[in-house]
């Protein structure tokens, strides 16, 4: 048998802009050798990006990034 496990987390990342921000996300390591291993584990997309602590979305300007 085999399945596919869907979840969603939050991750808190620091940063002197949103741009070195990103870069970071883009490197972070998400998943556990253990899951890599099993049968694969992948990335899909971002759901949302607020600034803290006011919670503003702004997922627009993280899209416009490179």
């Amino acid at each position: 048998m085999e399945v596919r496990v869907k979840f969603s987390a939050d991750v808190v990342l620091k940063g002197n802009s949103l741009d070195e921000i990103k870069e970071k996300w883009e490197s972070f390591p998400l998943f556990s050798a253990d899951a890599l291993e099993e049968g694969g584990a992948e990335y899909c997309e971002v759901l949302s990006v607020e600034e803290l602590p006011s919670y503003n979305d702004i997922i627009h300007e993280w899209n416009e990034l490179g």
